[in-house]
This record gives C-alpha cells, sequence and structure tokens, in this order.
C-alpha cells in the first residue's frame, strides 16, 4: 500500500519562493496569471497551501511542475523545468 506524504506549508513556500525569485515576475503578475487577487500569493508564501485548482497554473506560470511545488521531487525524466535563464529548479 502507498503511503500518501503529508505536505509541509514550509517547504512548499520555500519552494514557491524560490520558483517566483527565478521566474523573475512580480507577485501582481503571477496572480494575474493564475487567475488569483495579489493577496493569495502572499498567502502562500506565510500561511496557506493554495487550492488544488490554482496549483496547475502556478506550476506554468513558474515553469516548474505541481509535483515539484508540493514535494521537492522531480518528474519521471529526473529533472524539473528549466526557468528563463536556463537554469534547472
Amino acid at each position: 500500500m502507498r503511503q500518501t506524504k503529508n505536505i509541509s506549508h514550509v517547504h512548499f513556500s520555500e519552494r514557491l519562493r524560490q520558483a517566483i525569485d527565478k521566474s523573475g515576475l512580480g507577485k501582481a503578475v503571477i496572480a494575474a496569471k493564475v487567475g488569483v487577487a495579489p493577496p493569495a500569493i502572499s498567502r502562500w508564501l506565510r500561511e496557506a497551501l493554495p487550492e488544488a485548482k490554482h496549483l496547475a497554473n502556478l506550476a506554468r506560470t513558474l515553469n516548474v511542475t505541481v509535483q515539484w511545488l508540493l514535494s521537492g521531487e522531480t518528474d519521471n525524466a529526473g529533472a524539473l523545468l528549466t526557468g528563463p535563464d536556463g537554469s534547472r529548479y
């Protein structure tokens, strides 16, 4: 039986902050692309996990995978998506 990992907000927020920093995008731009108000981004960085319906857009906007945002694990190919500067997440 496969165990479900407990998703820690602390680790999620650290990965989210890293992806935001690497993206070079401001919170307002990210919020608009994800379809949320800017305070939602700040809330996700402080205390809350985003709703499932926003995760895919958030990951796409930041050029990372949902899997990486939630768990820190890479995709099946062993690498995450690359940032605008070609660096791997």
